[in-house]
């Protein structure tokens, strides 16, 4: 699979080269991409993450839900109806789709002449006329950190849409239609967890390799290529650069079709989720139209609202269409399949404010306080001795060093201490007089918890990661990141559950599965796993440990590292979308209940979607074992002794 992915990839950027001039707009895709991008000003690119990812970036498709379908209807400047249809699967990081554009125009051709003897119009005949442009679409998007680990290409999304594409020109005497074929090409890569950006390449193929639409009395017309750059900002809500109740995303796409005199248009759109089953959008869509020969630019207005109970959606946008009050066109869609809407807020915890350590009679301790965290393996202790008789100071039985210019200065006393462990690191420090008898002791209680450049101070779970790490459960990379979106696999899982639990783990000389040698790098983590029931193999003996998790396949195996028992008889459905008939079930009602997933509170459990690093973590923090192990790490009151 990975050869086709980077032939693929090779492909992208040799069509992408090939750009060739184009005669006409023949692609119905052009308009009919959905109502919520529609709302948007068509800005989509980089936001595609829904079962609108198969119109305008088929990448977005690893970032949608488990499934989902859509149907919209439009009739465009009161003339040309528009229907759209699309559906949806995502499984594994893996998306597939398909999708029918159609637009139809319908009435009467009028034929006359003029008398010459009498100068008047006269009529000759009706003719029934009608064209239809149809284009159908197979869709696929993955993400590629199903298949690569390197850092950019694991979080970067792909996708293609091939399309077949049928048009027919009716009228009372004659018929015409022509068909043909093409391709669509997107990526989308985050560049933060709130920013993204996303490629798409709409029609890439050249002539030659068949991007042509052939009539049926022999004439052939190029199907026009087209090229998107966007970029997708969530400037408010939780994970954002401003912390605000609602989400707020804004969209921009720059659009060019390279073809002589045609300009470059731009699209820009806003959605701000005002609660999590509504949103209101609204955005600008430039179209080029023909001006005396040349191209001009029209600033088109658009305006959205989307409806949700549960995973079912309503969706309305309102389109302008150059200045002419006529051309105002309503669009409308039913779907299935929740799009991404604002968390419920966290409610704020006020941390307890430490008290200075102030010692009136002896020493003044400068910048450092009782109870401070940290995330470097140093700090520095400096501070200033208030009284003569204090001969000298030990800082955890390190004298520092002690600067005194003359009598009537105060000595000033400064040194670096290094932590070399995660955990609770107490301090002492004491003075002594001159004859080593110890006058008096200030403790100051330190706690030095793990940090990841990858995880920023917003980040949804930044706190489970930090306290898992700091206990030694967990780990990052070499590089000193934890790349908490990455997927995780079975051995990853198994070794992370394994290390939980604090057993000694030997190391193994004989294989444990038909391919997990001794040589494995967690070979021994899974043998004590399956040894405690909290891991199993399949039935050909193989364990798999590089297969990607689902939630509900992760949910598993922390639910055996919990202890957990589902009940004896399912009387609901544990989740919106997973019924009392799911394998997984009756596990995942247990850990529903035990509080392991409320980070899934108010949302769908999507089984079938990739396990994060940062979900495992989340996960496995809220079991019973390791809360209490976070509370202990926690807790001021002990472990300083």
């Amino acid at each position: 699979m990975k050869n086709y992915i980077l032939n693929f990839l090779l492909f992208f950027i040799l069509v992408s080269s090939s750009l060739a001039e184009t005669k006409a707009t023949i692609d119905p895709l052009d308009i009919g991409v959905g109502t919520r991008a529609l709302g948007m000003g068509k800005a989509y690119v980089a936001a595609a993450d829904d079962i609108n990812s198969i119109f305008l970036n088929p990448a977005g498709l690893s970032l949608a839900k488990n499934w989902g379908a859509t149907s919209m209807y439009s009739s465009l400047i009161s003339e040309v109806t528009y229907n759209t249809f699309g559906a949806y699967r995502v499984s594994s990081m893996e998306g597939y789709g398909i999708g029918f554009v159609s637009a139809s125009l319908g009435g009467d051709i009028y034929t006359s002449y003029r008398d010459p003897a009498s100068q008047r119009i006269v009529p000759l005949d009706v003719y029934a006329a009608g064209y239809t442009s149809n284009v159908f679409l197979l869709s696929y998007g993955t993400l590629l950190g199903k298949y690569f680990s390197y850092p950019v290409i694991e979080r970067t999304s792909l996708g293609f849409n091939f399309k077949a594409f049928y048009q027919q020109l009716n009228s009372t005497d004659e018929s015409y239609a022509a068909s043909g074929y093409d391709l669509d090409l997107g990526i989308i890569y985050p560049l933060y967890d709130w920013l993204k950006v996303g490629l798409y390449g709409q029609n890439v193929l050249p002539v030659s390799a068949g991007g042509v639409l052939r009539w049926d009395e022999g004439a052939e017309e190029e199907i026009p290529a087209n090229y998107k750059l966007g970029v997708n900002a969530k400037l408010l809500g939780e994970g954002a650069p401003w912390q605000y109740p609602q989400d707020v995303f804004l969209n921009f796409d720059l659009e060019d079709s390279f073809i002589q005199d045609r300009p470059s248009v731009y699209h820009l759109g806003i959605e701000w989720w005002l609660y999590n089953y509504l949103a209101f959008r609204a955005g600008v869509d430039q179209d080029v139209y023909a001006k005396g020969g040349s191209s001009g630019i029209d600033n088109n207005t658009t305006f959205g609202l989307g409806f949700w109970y549960g995973d079912l959606g309503f969706d309305y946008a309102y389109h302008q269409y150059g200045p002419l009050s006529e051309n105002l066109t309503h669009y409308f869609s039913l779907s299935y399949g929740y799009p991404k809407a604002t968390p419920p807020p966290k409610p704020e915890v006020k941390a307890e404010k430490p008290k200075e350590i102030f010692a009136e009679e002896y020493i003044r301790i400068k910048d450092l306080t009782d109870k401070s965290i940290i995330y470097k393996d140093s700090m520095d202790i400096n501070g200033e001795i208030l009284k003569e008789e204090v001969e000298k100071v030990e800082i955890n039985g390190n004298e520092p060093a002690t600067l005194k210019a003359d009598i009537k200065e105060k000595a000033i006393f400064s040194l670096t201490l290094f932590i070399q462990k995660f955990g609770k690191f107490p301090v002492s420090i004491k003075c002594f007089d001159k004859d080593g008898k110890l006058l008096k002791e200030y403790k100051i209680r330190i706690l030095r918890i793990a940090s990841f450049s990858a995880v920023p101070p917003e980040y949804w779970a930044k706190e489970p990661i930090e306290a898992l790490a700091s206990l030694g459960i967990i780990g990052g990379f070499p590089d000193g990141t934890f790349r908490p979106d990455k997927t995780i696999d079975r051995a990853e899982l198994a070794t992370l559950l394994v290390r939980a639990t604090g057993v000694e783990v030997p190391p193994v000389k004989d294989k444990v599965f038909k391919d997990v040698g001794s040589g494995h790098w967690a070979a021994k983590y899974i043998k004590v796993g399956v040894e405690r029931g909290i891991v199993l193999g399949y039935r050909d003996q193989t364990f798999r440990p590089t297969n990607s998790l689902n939630r509900a396949e992760g949910l598993m195996m922390i639910a055996r590292f919990a202890g957990l028992r589902g009940p004896e008889i399912m009387r609901e459905n544990p989740f919106p979308d997973l019924s009392t008939s799911h394998w997984a079930a009756k596990m995942v009602f247990a850990a529903k209940e035990e509080g392991i997933l409320s980070y899934l509170a108010g949302k769908s459990f999507e089984p079938d979607k990739a396990l994060t690093r940062a979900e495992a973590a989340e996960m496995l923090s809220r079991t019973k074992f390791s809360s209490d192990k976070i509370k202990e790490l926690k807790d001021w009151e002990v472990g300083f002794e």
